[in-house]
């Protein structure tokens, strides 16, 4: 159940969401003024780990991602009942710092959280300023947004979800680069692996048509419960002909992850992405350890396990009526 609340007033709505287990899911939503949308990301394992990303869509077109600025928290469920619940945040992150086609920051918001209660949780997105400590819930931005969350089992291990792994040369280089395999207006998760020492490269393919967005977000799983930042990701995306596009090194911050024997983190080592196709077109992804200015990517020294989600939306043209929620929201279970 998602629920919409403007400050005076709360409309429920009967909209598929995370309930556990290995899943994804992708909805759309319109924030007004004023307005906090809470998303239920159902009763979480202590063994499960829970993240997500908000894609702003008012400025798509262009591709900047820079509207509606978006701030999103995560809470116990149990405590959104209680007059200082912003003061009981799980993680809080106003700008994702997810880079997108003309290499800037967005200003979407994202989450990476390993529970320490098997309890329900809640995501909360609301306006820049609207969420945490000292907030009242107020905000002046609008727009439609996209919430891509999903929940995955680190001690399941890698699984082939997201692409299809098993060709004889693997997926390290560009020209065998596995299919990503994202349905149309809709969202899966995966746990994959940097390999060895250091230096693996995972390659993915994906042909997007004219008007479809794709988000991408990585969770390092490689030091639980201690934090999210092994293995440190790096996200690189390059266009039909192999020419480099943009890439992401850490996505997230202020408070945005949030471990058992950490707590919060003031630092994000995962990644995260938006691309807009302006035409129909071949994109190539490739998700790597960091390297520092100047050093090629597969120099990197990274390794260890790595969730990752993507999903894929097609941005309806100016004045299309469109049914959003229901047509636009899917769960997918992983293959074991």
């Amino acid at each position: 159940m998602k629920s919409i609340t403007t400050f005076g007033a709360t409309l429920a709505l009967a909209l598929p969401v995370l309930a556990g287990g290995p899943t994804a899911s992708l909805q759309q939503s319109t924030l007004s003024p004023n307005q906090i949308d809470f998303f239920d990301l159902g009763v979480l394992a202590l063994d499960e780990v829970a993240f997500g990303i908000t894609t702003p869509l008012a400025s798509v077109p262009p591709v900047d991602f820079d509207a509606p600025d978006t701030e999103l928290a995560t809470y116990l469920t149990d405590d959104l009942g209680i007059p200082e619940f912003r003061d009981t945040f799980f993680t809080i992150n106003d700008d994702s710092d997810a880079d997108n086609n003309l290499g800037e920051d967005s200003l979407g918001s994202l989450f990476r959280i390993q529970p320490i209660f098997a309890e329900s949780h809640t995501a909360a997105v609301g306006g820049f300023g609207s969420l945490g400590p000292g907030s009242d819930g107020t905000h002046g931005e609008s727009g439609d947004y996209l919430f891509t969350s999903a929940t995955v089992r680190p001690a399941d291990g890698v699984d082939q979800a997201i692409a299809d792994l098993d060709g004889p040369s693997g997926n390290g280089s560009l020209m065998n680069a596995a299919p990503l395999s994202v349905p149309a207006n809709g969202a899966v998760a995966s746990i994959n692996t940097l390999a060895g020492a250091g230096g693996d490269l995972d390659y993915y393919r994906i042909d997007l048509v004219a008007g479809e967005v794709l988000t991408l977000m990585t969770a390092p799983l490689g030091n639980l419960s201690d934090d999210f930042d092994a293995p440190d990701t790096l996200i690189t995306v390059f266009d039909g002909a192999g020419d480099f596009l943009f890439d992401d090194d850490d996505a997230g911050g202020d408070f945005s992850d949030f471990a058992p024997n950490i707590g919060f983190s003031s630092e994000a080592f995962g990644s995260a992405m938006h691309l807009y196709a302006e035409a129909d077109a071949t994109y190539f992804i490739a998700i790597s350890g960091f390297v520092p200015d100047g050093v090629s990517f597969d120099q990197h020294s990274e390794s260890g396990d790595y969730a990752v989600v993507a999903s894929r939306f097609l941005v309806p043209a100016p004045g299309a009526s469109v049914v959003f929620g229901f047509a636009c929201s899917l769960m997918l279970r992983r293959r074991r």
